[in-house]
């Protein structure tokens, strides 16, 4: 038996409650409803490893690739632009047995508990240590949004992990960063042990910043739309460094400035009048109505899809964090429209 007490920040929300769980065995993961079991083949992490092969089958992009119209955001695998980090290399890290894909449950806000951790001192280049959860809280980096950071601490409260970035890597999520005191026992994160309980904080001002940018470009998207600019979406980039989304096709040159105005005065009347954000698993048939009818081929008939739907518009895939209504992403100005080599560039900013 597990007692799992969680209390962590999500977005605008916090939540604290007491879970408790029954596992068969150390290593166990936790049967959480709509996520993999031990002997599950429908869920909707089940195509996960087609979305990283459709990543490594995709040439180098400075910039993530957001597929068509309705595939925005992780875990359609887009990698990050220049100005962000680079993705880390394949962790050093001895496991016993091959690690199972790790439920991204801030999807449905659960908590989770501590089950692996590898022998010794997990390490990576430039002294980093990565942590693997049965199932985490944390946003990885992905789909053109950064990852949250925040903190793991045990359930005694004597070890607390400093969590400075997230990453997933065939389904399995790394969360890198050190140990705030990392002088205490054998400065190996020993504190931390299988089945432990501990408690995940994410950074809820940095998670409702990137949850506010990525939202505003889905909701240019319908701008662009609402416009007649019916462009095929291609890149997208919602870091606070300089948010950007891409379209395939042109603007008429002497139309760019007045769809630039246009453009950003369409998406404030949008967020001022306000409306709810919908975000939620699916069967994949009720996915497909919400989204117009059709998903993307990628998507397995046999998943149960995440799905972002913004008010009365025309939901569709998302593996990101949003805002819980459109209101919530306060004033955007649209700082740029450029048109280089057939691809319409719109640039973005949001108040602080």
């Amino acid at each position: 038996m597990v007692v799992v007490y969680s209390k962590f920040s999500a977005g605008n929300w916090k939540i604290r409650r007491t879970h408790t769980f029954f596992l068969p065995g150390p290593c166990n993961r936790i049967d959480l409803p709509g996520f993999y079991s031990a002997g599950s083949s429908t869920a909707p992490r089940r195509s996960v490893s087609q979305y990283h092969a459709r990543r490594r089958r995709r040439p180098a992009s400075p910039r993530g690739w957001r597929l068509r119209r309705g595939t925005r955001g992780w875990p359609t695998s887009r990698t990050c632009g220049p100005s962000a980090p680079p993705p880390p290399s394949s962790p050093s890290i001895r496991f016993s047995s091959p690690l199972p894909s790790s439920p991204l449950l801030y999807r449905v806000s659960e908590p989770s508990t501590l089950t692996r951790l590898g022998s010794g001192c997990p390490q990576e280049e430039g002294g980093r240590r990565a942590v693997v959860l049965d199932a985490t809280v944390f946003h990885p980096q992905g789909g053109g949004q950064p990852a949250d950071t925040g903190v793991i601490v045990s359930a005694s409260g004597g070890a607390r992990f400093l969590v400075e970035d997230v990453r997933v890597k065939d389904g399995v999520v790394f969360h890198y960063g050190r140990f705030e005191d990392a002088a205490a026992g054998d400065g190996c994160g020993a504190e931390f042990t299988k089945g432990q309980s501990v408690t995940l904080e994410v950074d809820a001002e940095r998670r409702k910043l990137n949850s506010r940018l990525h939202s505003a470009g889905h909701l240019l998207d319908s701008c662009m739309t609402n416009l007649g600019l019916h462009l095929e979406p291609g890149k997208g980039y919602h870091f606070p460094d300089g948010p950007s989304v891409e379209y395939k096709g042109v603007v008429p040159a002497d139309q760019l400035q007045d769809k630039k105005i246009q453009l950003e005065k369409e998406a404030n009347e949008l967020i001022l009048k306000g409306s709810k954000v919908l975000v939620s698993v699916f069967p994949y048939e009720e996915a497909a109505k919400l989204c117009g009818g059709a998903l993307p081929s990628y998507i397995s008939q046999d998943s149960t899809p995440r799905i972002v739907k913004f008010g009365d518009y025309p939901g569709c895939p998302c593996g990101g964090t949003h805002v819980a209504d459109i209101a919530d992403i306060g004033n955007l100005k649209v700082t740029n429209i450029r048109v280089k080599k057939g691809v319409t560039k719109v640039s973005y900013s949001i108040n602080p």
